[in-house]
């Protein structure tokens, strides 16, 4: 995205070096994305700041997160909250991240009380909001560019990485300093057990895939839990008993998102958790 170049030949000598730049390509994809997900512009608060590596890795040694970071939110600008994304990496890795960070943001908007203190516990639930909002932008990017997002590209077999990802899920859904891994568990067991979604699971068993508004739908019923409600409901549901109760259903779901595609046709073509978003 950020940090590339192409060589322009010269009458006169070797070819130049010229940096080139996607940032504004991205930037305007994803707003597109977000408006076919809310029917609305981003808000003139929130802004999508992409910064080479270079410059990200010093960022986010001075603010003491992780190195693996690629993304965080927000920066507070005045009364502007800012996504701040490693512009560094391939293109639809760029794109997710900025998708995920877009939950975050809307989260901390509509019930900003709910982002305050919190807990280890309902850190999972934010990461879930930013989880179904990253894949619901993702997905309705992809059926406004004809591009694959729903389903593993050829080059994945779908047995083999469910299992990969059941792994992850298993080993750490008690793990309370895993809110990432917690947070897919949550999405899945929220569908499957909450009968306040009975009608997302059904539309997920008929459709083996929840539409781009489902999941907002999904993502808004979560951001109105206060803290409080966050951690019972993470506390409630957020269990190896209940995920082992619904593997075979999640299964089911899951490796039957697969297609003769290959990934030169996808947006999951370096980065495939979308995949595994309900």
């Amino acid at each position: 995205m950020l940090g590339s170049y192409r060589y322009v030949s010269q009458d006169d000598g070797p070819s130049k070096a010229v940096p080139i730049s996607y940032a504004e390509e991205l930037t305007e994809l994803f707003e597109t994305g977000f408006y076919l997900i809310t029917g609305d512009n981003t808000p003139d608060s929130v802004k999508l700041k992409l910064y080479p590596d270079d410059v990200f890795s010093t960022m986010i040694e001075e603010y003491g997160l992780a190195s693996s970071t690629i993304a965080f939110c927000c920066l507070t600008d005045g009364e502007n909250l800012n996504m701040v994304v490693n512009g560094g990496y391939t293109f639809p890795n760029v794109l997710q991240a900025a998708a995920h960070e877009a939950g975050h943001a809307r989260h901390r908007i509509v019930n900003p009380d709910a982002t305050k203190n919190m807990t280890a516990k309902s850190r999972t639930l934010r990461e879930a909001v930013a989880y179904s909002i990253e894949a619901a932008v993702i997905r309705a990017i992809a059926d406004y560019t004809g591009f694959e997002a729903r389903k593993l590209p050829r080059e994945y077999p779908p047995s083999q990485n469910f299992e990969l990802q059941w792994d992850y899920w298993s080993s750490n859904v008690d793990d309370v300093t895993k809110p990432h891994a917690r947070s897919w568990v949550l999405l899945w067991i929220a569908i499957y057990t909450d009968s306040n979604l009975a009608h997302l699971k059904e539309e997920l068993v008929a459709s083996r895939i929840l539409k781009p508004e489902s999941l907002v739908e999904l993502a808004d019923y979560l951001i109105e839990k206060n803290g409080v409600q966050a951690t019972h409901y993470v506390d409630e549901l957020v269990t190896l008993e209940n995920l082992t109760e619904a593997r075979d259903f999640i299964r089911s779901i899951v490796v039957a998102r697969n297609t003769t595609r290959n990934w030169n046709q996808s947006l999951l073509r370096w980065e495939i958790r979308p995949v595994y978003v309900p």
